[in-house]
């Protein structure tokens, strides 16, 4: 899942194959660094780099032009002859006519200088009037790219350079997001068992464009944990809840799933909202350490007018997107 919600992919890398054919492999050791950095300081960053080789005669594959049109930041490794390439004008330009689009929603393009380009080619206007990084010394002449290991403190600082770029321009397309939210959807935490349809929902819902909450897993076992669901609640427009009749892998579970859903109950009334959309998982039987949080759901919950589902994932995602609060009409 891409720390954007409204990109498939955070950042998309375009590259000459032939900047990483020497014994170095620089864009190997180039792209692991920037990842392992914006992991520590962003969190999981979805970056996409074509590494397959086209042949002579072979089309441009879609699936290139589909991650650049789904991409947020476009990082160009510009080598002397990265022009030379027809790919990586390909690369480039659609991501150029993407920025021109009125829904260019903030795709930033970073360009990143391996080399200086040949005194020949004249760079589009897009490159040549805003900032870039460089990883070659112009002085004294001639020219020399930076070696990661010969150069590693010159080298690493450009990097940090590149790296705090790519955050700065992660972290405000996400704000706008945020800003540009159609209203946020309470995707209760779940067991183990459950993560991943959870993680199903949650995607399916930010790429519509909903904030999910919570945004990161709750600290059970802190004193304001209860405060801190019943914060997230009182911020959501339609609260999900996912509960498996096996047994879970955290014993902790059931109690757990019970309070986020009572509490979830009681804030929709508070406030007049739909009531909690429930989804069983199916199953042949239900283990005895969930039957308490079933019958509590069948019976009880139900009895007040909340109704669960036991149908697909499929299914509860239809339900879901019927109950979604609609968007006001334009004036």
């Amino acid at each position: 899942m891409a720390y954007l919600p409204q990109f498939k992919h955070d950042v998309f890398i375009s590259y000459r194959r032939a900047s990483n054919e020497g014994a170095d492999a620089w864009v190997d050791g180039f792209c692991d660094q920037v990842r392992i950095a914006l992991k520590d300081l962003v969190g999981d960053v979805a970056i996409w780099r074509d590494t397959a080789e086209l042949r002579a005669g072979e089309l441009w594959r879609p699936e290139i032009a589909e991650a650049v049109d789904s991409t947020g930041v476009f990082l160009a490794l510009i080598s002397r002859t990265y022009f030379d390439s027809d790919e990586c004008r390909k690369e480039l330009d659609r991501f150029l006519g993407r920025l021109k689009r009125p829904d260019a929603a903030g795709r930033k393009l970073v360009p990143v200088y391996k080399h200086p380009t040949k005194p020949e080619q004249s760079l589009p206007p897009e490159l040549a009037e805003i900032g870039h990084h460089e990883f070659f010394n112009r002085e004294p002449k001639p020219w020399r790219e930076l070696d990661p290991r010969r150069d590693a403190d010159d080298y690493q600082e450009r990097l940090g350079r590149v790296v705090f770029d790519l955050m700065e321009a992660l972290e405000k397309l996400q704000g706008q997001h945020r800003a540009q939210a159609r209203g946020q959807v309470f995707v209760a935490a779940v067991g183990p068992e459950l993560l991943q349809a959870r993680d199903r929902l949650r995607t399916d819902l930010r790429q519509r464009g909903w904030l999910v909450l919570p945004e990161h897993e709750y600290l059970w076992n802190a004193d304001d944990h209860r405060a801190r669901i019943t914060a997230d609640l009182a911020q959501a427009q339609l609260c999900v809840h996912l509960v498996s009749r096996q047994a879970s892998l955290e014993p902790a579970t059931p109690q757990r799933s019970r309070l986020q859903l009572d509490l979830a109950h009681a804030e929709m009334q508070r406030r007049g909202l739909p009531a909690p959309l429930v989804w069983i998982q199916p199953a042949e039987a239900t283990d005895a350490s969930a039957q308490p949080l079933i019958a509590h759901i069948e019976g009880t919950l139900a009895n007040e007018g909340i109704d669960h589902l036991q149908g697909s994932l499929e299914d509860l995602k239809t339900l879901l997107l019927e109950r979604l609060p609609r968007p006001a009409p334009p004036p």
